[in-house]
C-alpha cells in the first residue's frame, strides 16, 4: 500500500504536469467579421485557403505584423488581426504578478499578465505577446497618469499593486451587468440599439459585442467624459439610458434622426434636396446621407450641427423651403424649363464663363451645374434654381462684363493686333502655346482663364481692363527677369552657359540630347518641363529664378538629398500613393518624422498614423495635442519627396485600431480640395508652397 508521503509527492508531480500542459495551450481566436478569408501567407494578395464565417474558432500559433498565424482544421494560414477576437487559454492572467518590477525589454508570462490586465482596463490595444515594447510602455504610462502615479512607463511595485486592484474591481463589475468585447445576447442588442439611435453605432444590430460596438462605446464615453475603455459598465449604461430617454422625449417634438423612416423623413429629404443639401434618393429612410445633409443645413443657418432634425431645424427648413418655393411666382427658372428666358439665362452664363454648352433654351443638368457654380461664386444658395435673387445678380454681373467692352476688353470672337499682342504676352508667360494669329478662339480663352486663375482674377476668359493691366505688369516683370543683364538664357543663345544648362538638365533627367551649347527647341522643352515640375513660370526661358532652382536641385542631388516635388492632385497626383500604402511624413518646422498609411480620399488624402508611437510623434509635433491648424510637411514615398500640408485632428473612421488615434487625418497637396466645401483651401496651399522650399 502506497504511503501518504509518496501519494503527496505523486499528486504534486501530476499537478505540475497538468499546469505545464494548460499553460502550453494555444490562444483561441473567434472571427468577428461576417466573412473572413484564411490566406496562405501574411498578405492580402496571397492565395485564399478558406472563407471563414462569423463565429469560427481558430487556434493562434503566432503573429506576423498585422496578421495572426492560425490553424483551422487541416489548414494552417494567416488572418487579419482586426477581424478576430483572441481569448487567452492560459490562467496566468487571473493571478497577481509574481514580478516586482517590469520594464522595457522584459519578456515572459509576467509581461503577458501585465498586458492582459491593461487590455482589460482599456489602456492596451495591441497583441498580448509577453514582450515589453514601446506600446506596453505607453499603456503603462497612461495607466500611471490615470492613477496619479509616476508616469515613467515602468511597472514597479506600486504600479503593479494598483493595477491588480483596478483589475479586480473591473472583474467584479461583471456582476454589475457590464458589457464588453466578446459578449453577446439581448443586453448587447439593447446596447447597440441605443448607440445606433444616438448616432454612435452604424453597424448591424447583431447582439454581438465586436470591434464596431467597442468603438461606439468609446465614442459615447468620450462625449460624456467617462473613462473611454470601451466597456459598458454601470456608469456608462446609466448615462446611455439617460441620453436615450432624452432622445426619445425629443420625439414628442417631432424630431427626426438617424434610423428613422416614414413620410416625415421623406418630406425632410424632399426639402433638403430642393435646397441643394441632399443629393441622394428620397427613400424615406434617415441614413448617413440624410444625416450629412441635415448637418450641412444646420451649419449654413448657424444651428447646432448635430444631424438631428429637431423642432428648430425643421422650422428653419420649412421657412427656407417656402422662400425657395416663392421664387416660382417670381419668374424663377429650374430644371425642365424651356424657352427664350432659359436661352437668355444660358447666354449670360456663357458670357460670364459658367456655361460652355450649346444655348438651346432647355434647362438641363448642364444648366443646373452652371447656375450652381454661379451661385457659389456669389455666395447665393447653391440650389441650381435661377430665382429672383440669382437672376438679379446675374443681370448685374452680365452688365458689368458688358461694360468692359468700353474699356478695350477682348473676348472670344475678337480679332486684330490687340489680340496678337495679348497672345504674345500670354505666350511669353507660358500660358499660350499656339500660333499668334490675332484670332481670339477657344485656345486663347483657355489661356486667359489660366492666367486669371493664377492671379486670382475672375476666370471668365474675357481679357477686361483688370486682366489686361495684370498681364502687362506680369509681362514687364518677365522681361526684366529674362533680360541679358540677368544672365537669362533663351532660344537662340549659344556658348558655355548653355552647355552648363544642358549638362545640369541632363543630370536631372529633363534633357536627353547632345550637349552642344546651342539653345534650340529641345533645350527649350527641357527648361519648360523643369519649370512645370518645380512650379515656375513655364516659358522655356532660363531666367535667374529658373537657373537658381536648377543649381539648387543639382546640388541637392549631389549631396544625396531628395529634391522636393509638387504633386498636382487632380492631374494624376491622387494616384501616386495608393490606398493602403505606407509612407513617411516629416514636419518642416520641427524636423520630426513619423509613418502613416493612406486610408482613402478623393478630394485629398485621408491617412492614419501607422502605430501608437507614430501617433505620439504627431502629437508632439503639435505641442502635445491634436490640432486643426495647418502645417507644412514633406511626404516621402517610393524614393520621392512631395510638398504637402497636414492637420492632425482625428476625425471620421479609422481602420488601424491599436494606434491610439481615433479616426483619420487629412493631407493636402497642390490643388487638392476639402471634402466639405469642395474648394481649394488657401491655408493648405500656403503650407504646400512653404514645404516646396524645404528638403528631406
Amino acid at each position: 500500500m502506497m504511503n501518504s508521503g509518496l501519494r503527496r509527492l505523486l499528486s504534486g508531480a501530476v499537478a505540475l504536469m497538468l499546469l505545464g500542459c494548460s499553460s502550453a495551450l494555444a490562444d483561441t481566436a473567434t472571427v468577428t467579421a461576417r466573412k473572413l478569408i484564411l490566406r496562405e501567407k501574411a498578405s492580402s494578395t496571397s492565395d485564399a485557403l478558406q472563407t471563414l464565417p462569423k463565429g469560427t474558432k481558430l487556434e493562434v500559433l503566432g503573429k506576423s505584423g498585422s496578421w495572426y498565424k492560425v490553424t483551422y482544421g487541416k489548414y494552417t494560414g494567416y488572418v487579419y488581426k482586426t477581424y478576430v477576437s483572441v481569448t487567452k487559454t492560459a490562467s496566468s492572467s487571473s493571478s497577481s504578478n509574481s514580478a516586482t518590477r517590469l520594464e522595457k525589454g522584459s519578456t515572459g508570462s509576467d509581461v503577458k499578465d501585465l498586458q492582459t490586465k491593461l487590455k482589460k482596463l482599456g489602456y492596451y490595444d495591441a497583441y498580448v505577446d509577453g514582450d515589453y515594447g514601446d506600446t506596453t510602455v505607453a499603456a503603462v504610462r497612461a495607466f500611471q497618469k490615470k492613477y496619479n502615479l509616476t508616469a515613467d512607463g515602468i511597472a514597479g511595485k506600486e504600479t503593479l499593486k494598483k493595477l491588480d486592484s483596478a483589475y479586480k474591481n473591473a472583474n467584479s463589475a461583471k456582476d454589475d451587468d457590464s458589457l464588453r468585447m466578446g459578449d453577446s445576447g439581448s443586453a448587447v442588442k439593447d446596447l447597440q440599439t441605443k448607440l445606433k439611435k444616438l448616432g454612435y453605432y452604424d453597424g448591424t444590430v447583431d447582439s454581438t459585442f465586436g470591434s464596431g460596438t467597442y468603438a461606439a462605446v468609446r465614442a459615447f464615453q468620450k462625449k460624456y467624459n467617462l473613462t473611454a475603455d470601451g466597456v459598458a459598465g454601470s456608469e456608462t449604461l446609466k448615462k446611455l439610458d439617460s441620453a436615450y430617454k432624452n432622445a426619445n422625449s425629443d420625439k414628442d417634438d417631432d424630431s427626426l434622426r438617424m434610423g428613422d423612416s416614414g413620410s416625415a423623413v421623406k418630406d425632410l429629404q424632399t426639402k433638403l434636396k430642393k435646397l441643394g443639401y441632399y443629393d441622394g434618393t428620397v427613400d424615406s429612410t434617415f441614413g448617413s446621407g440624410t444625416y450629412a445633409a441635415v448637418k450641412a443645413f444646420q451649419k449654413k443657418y448657424n444651428l447646432t450641427a448635430d444631424g438631428v432634425a429637431g423642432s428648430e431645424t425643421l422650422k428653419k427648413l420649412d421657412s427656407a423651403y417656402k422662400n425657395a418655393d416663392s421664387d416660382k411666382d417670381d419668374d424663377s427658372l429650374r430644371k425642365g424649363a424651356t424657352g427664350s428666358a432659359v436661352k437668355d439665362l444660358q447666354t449670360k452664363l456663357k458670357k460670364l464663363g459658367f456655361y460652355n454648352a450649346y444655348v438651346d433654351g432647355s434647362y438641363g443638368d448642364t444648366t443646373v451645374a452652371a447656375v450652381k457654380a454661379f451661385q457659389k461664386k456669389y455666395n447665393l444658395t447653391a440650389d441650381g434654381v435661377a430665382g429672383s435673387e440669382t437672376l438679379k445678380k446675374l443681370d448685374s454681373a452680365y452688365k458689368n462684363a458688358d461694360s468692359d467692352k468700353d474699356d478695350d476688353s477682348l473676348r472670344k470672337g475678337a480679332t486684330g493686333s490687340a489680340v496678337k499682342d495679348l497672345q504674345t504676352k500670354l505666350k511669353k508667360l507660358g500660358f499660350y502655346n499656339a500660333s499668334i494669329d490675332g484670332d481670339y478662339g477657344d485656345t486663347t480663352v483657355a489661356a486667359v482663364k489660366a492666367f486669371q486663375k493664377k492671379y486670382n482674377l475672375t476666370a471668365d476668359g474675357v481679357a477686361g481692363s483688370e486682366t489686361l493691366k495684370k498681364l502687362d505688369s506680369a509681362y514687364k516683370n518677365a522681361d526684366s527677369n529674362t533680360s541679358t543683364d540677368d544672365d537669362s538664357l533663351r532660344k537662340g543663345a549659344t556658348g558655355t552657359a548653355v552647355k552648363t544648362l544642358q549638362t545640369n538638365l541632363k543630370k536631372l533627367g529633363f534633357y536627353t540630347a547632345y550637349v552642344d551649347g546651342s539653345f534650340g527647341s529641345t533645350t527649350e522643352s527641357a527648361v519648360k518641363a523643369f519649370q512645370k515640375k518645380y512650379g515656375l513660370t513655364a516659358d522655356g526661358v532660363a531666367g535667374s529664378a529658373t537657373l537658381k532652382k536648377i543649381e539648387s536641385v543639382v546640388a541637392s542631388a549631389s549631396s544625396g538629398k531628395i529634391t522636393t516635388e509638387r504633386m498636382d492632385w487632380f492631374n494624376g497626383g491622387k494616384y501616386v500613393i495608393p490606398n493602403g500604402a505606407v509612407f513617411q511624413i516629416k514636419d518642416v518646422s520641427t524636423g520630426l518624422i513619423f509613418s502613416a498609411r493612406r486610408q482613402s480620399g478623393g478630394n485629398h488624402m485621408d491617412a492614419e498614423p501607422l502605430t501608437a508611437e507614430d501617433t505620439a510623434i504627431l502629437k508632439k509635433i503639435n505641442g502635445g495635442t491634436f490640432s486643426w491648424r495647418r502645417r507644412a510637411v514633406l511626404v516621402k514615398y517610393n524614393g520621392h519627396v512631395y510638398a504637402a500640408s497636414i492637420y492632425s485632428e482625428p476625425h471620421g473612421t479609422n481602420t488601424i485600431l491599436d494606434n491610439n488615434f481615433d479616426g483619420q487625418f487629412c493631407l493636402h497637396f497642390y490643388g487638392s480640395k476639402t471634402h466639405g466645401t469642395d474648394r481649394v483651401d488657401a491655408d493648405h496651399q500656403k503650407c504646400v508652397e512653404q514645404a516646396m522650399k524645404a528638403t528631406w
